[in-house]
């Protein structure tokens, strides 16, 4: 196919997109590009906006905080089409306006939620505030709740017509969630920048600070934003437990759970529980429960071994997306034991999907988890043959994840396991114990051989 059919192709997929989805996928592209090149298409927008008068006084309303304080008074679906002309608009460092669009978004989604109306809008502005360089992580942590209680609200079925199989909205994933990452070139082509828009921890180069997130997702957060135990994690950040429990129906007693430590909790029992006034059924189910996060990398590799033989790829989707609901301890290698690190001589180098605070001092290269570009072989995503060490849950999902991606692209298309794969990406991208997730290179090549070959 020549140059000019290809771009034939990708305009017409261009322009039967929103304009959200329009501004995503341009955000995803220009993370692919050098720094001169950038320049370039700063100074022709900047020509050809000069003299846009309309649009100046948008920017104007966009960063009147003042203006945008009056909205509150104005009837919800007004609201949100303000919100969605304007929010792109907010300049970064602009905290005043930002901390007015902050307190209007909760409102209105939680009307959209309650009263299951304007579903795709919020979507919308849920992909435009957790990508945008004016929103700091904790905004974004904030935000990140909204997308459970939208999937709550509408069936994953219905959510997978309305974004059209991409994941590019948030309507991806248990926690439809949004991803990002920029490919292994990005530090060779020298984006960096000395500023931080609070939209990556620990990211070097100008991707991972300026744009921060790619397909209306999530950034990756650093290890050190990790916190050590299940309290903080309640508070939307950490390893999931608040939703594990709920998903037990066990959510009552998350306060008990709220002064533990990951390992705290995977060694309760049944005596522990008693002595904290957990009814007889409450115990068994918890103890149970635990019984089955521990026996997670056992699945996880049988689950590999079943993808190797070419089983159906269906059930080990399932099993994924329920996985990456529960909680998840970020990895780090200095909780092996001596004979671990005998049978692995570099395990801080794991690559990791959910979190590895292992990184190196030799892991420069590598994505802000600590996650470096030659371990990603095959489908990025996917670690080589070694076996991983006992309790590395995430590079064991990583794998998975891996040898799923590999037999999406040499298997007859599947829609439906295409869309389910993409979703869980978003869901694997939003989980807080990231530390490294799947490396940038990792996602942006996934979304790249799925969405647009």
């Amino acid at each position: 196919m020549m140059f000019r059919d290809q771009v034939g192709v990708l305009a017409g997929w261009f322009k039967g997109w929103n304009e959200c989805e329009q501004t995503v996928a341009l955000l995803s592209l220009l993370k692919r590009v050098s720094r001169s090149q950038a320049r370039f298409l700063q100074l022709c927008l900047e020509h050809s906006l000069a003299d846009c008068t309309e649009l100046h006084i948008l920017e104007n309303e966009a960063n009147n905080p003042g203006i945008i304080n009056q909205w509150q008074q104005e009837s919800k679906d007004k609201v949100i089409s303000l919100l969605l002309t304007h929010l792109p608009l907010l300049k970064p460092g602009n905290i005043e306006a930002k901390v007015e669009y902050m307190k209007l978004l909760p409102k209105i989604l939680a009307h959209s939620i309650e009263h299951n109306q304007h579903i795709e809008e919020s979507r919308q502005l849920l992909s435009y505030a957790l990508i945008h360089p004016a929103t700091s992580l904790e905004d974004r942590s904030a935000l990140a709740m909204w997308l459970n209680h939208l999937e709550d609200r509408t069936s994953l079925g219905t959510y997978g017509s309305q974004g059209r199989g991409r994941s590019d909205s948030v309507d991806y994933g248990p926690s439809h969630y949004y991803h990002q990452r920029q490919n292994s070139d990005d530090k060779l082509n020298g984006w960096q920048s000395s500023r931080d828009s609070g939209i990556c921890v620990n990211a070097s180069s100008w991707q991972e600070k300026n744009l921060g997130c790619e397909n209306g997702h999530l950034p990756l957060y650093s290890s050190s934003s990790v916190p050590a135990t299940i309290n903080t994690i309640g508070t939307g950040t950490g390893t999931n437990v608040p939703a594990w429990l709920k998903s037990l129906r066990l959510h009552k007693y998350a306060a008990l759970f709220s002064q533990m430590t990951y390992d705290d909790m995977m060694s309760l029992t049944e005596c522990q529980l008693e002595a904290q006034n957990v009814t007889k059924g409450a115990r068994h189910k918890i103890v149970i429960s635990i019984q089955k996060l521990k026996e997670r990398q056992n699945l996880l590799k049988s689950l590999e071994r079943d993808i190797l033989e070419g089983g159906n790829l269906r059930v080990p989707l399932q099993e994924l997306h329920q996985m990456i609901l529960t909680p998840i301890k970020a990895y780090s290698s200095r909780n092996l034991t001596a004979d671990d690190r005998g049978r692995d001589p570099e395990p801080h180098r794991t690559a990791s999907l959910i979190g590895s605070d292992g990184q190196g001092p030799d892991c420069k290269d590598s994505a802000a988890g600590g996650i470096p570009h030659h371990h990603l072989p095959g489908c990025e995503g996917e670690s080589g043959g070694a076996p991983l060490p006992e309790g590395d849950i995430p590079g064991q999902f990583t794998k998975v994840m891996g040898k799923v991606c590999t037999q999406l692209l040499v298997s007859r298309p599947d829609e439906e396991n295409i869309s389910s794969y993409l979703q869980l990406i978003d869901k694997c991208l939003i989980h807080e114990v990231s530390g490294s997730l799947l490396s940038f290179r990792s996602f942006l090549g996934t979304r790249g051989k799925l969405v647009f070959s």
